[in-house]
């Protein structure tokens, strides 16, 4: 029996690489797709190229986005599913496994609760760059590895979401992995299920060498000061979503990192002493930590 599941495709101007990603639905395996596409107001051929495959899913819809980028763009195609099936997102710009869903299916322990599954992805453009994640351990508060593209959520999951409020300018797919990490729903997958395709036009893209060196010696940065206003953020709504009693437990990390907040002097700097030193923390994560305490106390 083949699974059913809504995939909820967000585009502006895709044209270029639109069909096949496209086609990498169509050619999902032992799944019946449900798709639902938000467009922002697409000037190019994007809404021409949609309707020639309009009778290629199982159902098919294009609603007219709330045209205020992608991250709000996410939020409204969870608020306007049009089935109780499982949803998964989808970027105009990629490519997926033929196995991808199928694979994201089974691991899930039951359809009927509260779970998302995100997998790895391989990163590729003009020359092949590899797996983005390397699986070590992160801080969901810290650092997102559950891309958009990647997320396979139960509808009681996507439930959950219609009720969490969202931090303003925040991003959509980092919120949801917050959220299923904080309730103990989430599930990784390393395996490349995705082909995340870098180009000049992506959103969200991967930096080159020369920029990630800039930004890691450049701590004082915007970017930094942005990262670190984002954790906080996240910590304060999490905060009101369980005073509203829709998240019942609070995560070890967003512990430690309200008494990183709350702290001062040199209790603080044993407290991150000891997240330096500590053997299950990337070296990402540490960085993050870092500017995480020092710029929000400047």
């Amino acid at each position: 029996m083949e699974t059913e599941v809504e995939v909820l495709l967000l585009t502006f101007n895709g044209d270029s690489f639109l069909a096949e990603q496209l086609d990498s639905l169509i050619n999902q395996r032992e799944v019946q797709i449900h798709l639902t596409v938000s467009d922002d107001g697409s000037t190019d051929e994007t809404i021409r190229l949609l309707q020639r495959y309009e009778n290629r899913f199982k159902s098919f819809q294009i609603l007219s986005g709330p045209r205020n980028g992608p991250w709000e763009n996410y939020r409204f195609l969870i608020r306007n599913r049009r089935t109780r099936h499982p949803v998964a997102f989808c970027d105009q710009d990629d490519i997926w496994h033929p196995k991808k869903i199928k694979t994201q299916f089974q691991q899930i322990p039951n359809i009927d609760e509260p779970y998302m599954v995100s997998t790895n992805v391989c990163l590729f453009g003009k020359r092949k760059f590899g797996k983005l994640h390397d699986g070590t351990y992160q801080n969901h508060l810290i650092r997102n590895i559950s891309q958009g593209c990647t997320q396979l959520m139960t509808s009681p999951f996507a439930d959950l979401l219609e009720d969490v409020e969202y931090p303003e300018q925040f991003p959509s797919d980092w919120w949801h992995y917050i959220i299923a990490k904080e309730i103990k729903c989430h599930i990784f997958h390393d395996e490349c299920l995705v082909f995340y395709r870098i180009h000049d036009s992506n959103f969200i893209g991967v930096p080159s060498k020369f920029a990630k060196f800039k930004k890691l010696f450049n701590i004082a940065n915007r970017y930094h000061l942005k990262f670190a206003s984002m954790t906080e953020k996240a910590i304060v709504y999490l905060d009101q979503a369980s005073i509203n009693g829709l998240i019942k437990e609070v995560s070890p990390e967003r512990e430690m990192l309200r008494s990183l907040l709350s702290t001062k002097g040199f209790t603080k700097i044993v407290q991150v002493a000891k997240l330096l030193i500590a053997r299950n923390v990337d070296k990402y994560t540490k960085l993050r930590i870092i500017l995480f305490t020092v710029l929000k106390n400047a």
